[in-house]
């Protein structure tokens, strides 16, 4: 008869995402959300739509490297032949694994990361019963998507595998931020303009969450709240509230 009780390590506190990052445990696939993504300096007003749309269409990307950014557009079938010599077998299920996914979630997937193909286009006009549509539409589209963020929509089929290091290679280091440091939530992925811990350094807990309180309800032109990060780095989200990490934010 088996007996009660809890598993062994039940109520155990879980792993700071730093502890993950450390000791290789980190997947991309259970732990993203906890990850602040640092975005770019703001693109200057003047550039105009139709520079802005060839930009979300293009090859590069504000945070993607070019392998996430194929296998976000475009089926594994060459990468996994050409460059990780996968059988036949295995290049085949991939592809069915990556058009299944693209079936159901690519598009919105692209849209509220900011990367969509240009044969999305057609495809989201279709969708709004529309033949085509302008520049201006195609930006308010992935400004909807990002607003209505959606955590809960899967990556394609491989993308943790893009996240572990080319023992080949050394890893570039990040630059230093300039604070304060423009960051996206990676659970809600609304952006915050965040202050470095050290500024949260001789405040009790209390007085801390207060500034956070205060802090947020401070906009930029961009109506960009500021959040505050502690001496370890984590910061809650402004618009979620939920936990977030940085590690450079401690500096």
């Amino acid at each position: 008869m088996a007996r009660g009780g809890s598993r062994p390590g039940a109520g155990r506190p879980r792993k700071p995402v730093e502890q993950h990052l450390a000791e290789g445990t980190y997947r991309a696939s259970r732990h993203r959300h906890l990850l602040a993504v640092p975005l770019p300096p703001t693109r200057p007003p003047a550039a105009s739509e139709r520079r802005r749309r060839l930009l979300l269409t293009g090859g590069g990307h504000w945070r993607f490297n070019r392998d996430q950014l194929n296998l976000a557009r475009d089926s594994p079938e060459r990468y996994l032949s050409d460059e990780r010599e996968q059988s036949p077998e295995a290049v085949a299920a991939a592809v069915a694994a990556w058009q299944a996914w693209d079936a159901e979630h690519g598009l919105a997937w692209r849209l509220q990361n900011e990367c969509p193909r240009d044969d999305d286009l057609p495809r989201l006009a279709r969708e709004r019963g529309l033949d085509s549509l302008s520049d201006a539409e195609v930006l308010q589209a992935v400004a909807d998507a990002v607003s209505a963020w959606n955590p809960d929509l899967p990556a394609p089929p491989g993308w943790d595998e893009l996240d572990k290091p080319n023992p080949n290679q050394n890893a570039p280091q990040p630059a230093q931020p300039v604070w304060p440091a423009r960051v996206a939530c990676a659970h809600c992925g609304s952006k915050a303009n965040l202050l470095p811990g050290s500024l949260s350094a001789a405040l009790s807990a209390r007085a801390l969450a207060t500034l956070r309180r205060r802090l947020a309800q401070l906009h930029d032109e961009h109506a960009t709240p500021l959040a505050l990060a502690d001496t370890n780095g984590h910061f809650p989200c402004p618009t979620c509230t939920h936990d977030q990490y940085l590690a450079q934010a401690a500096s």
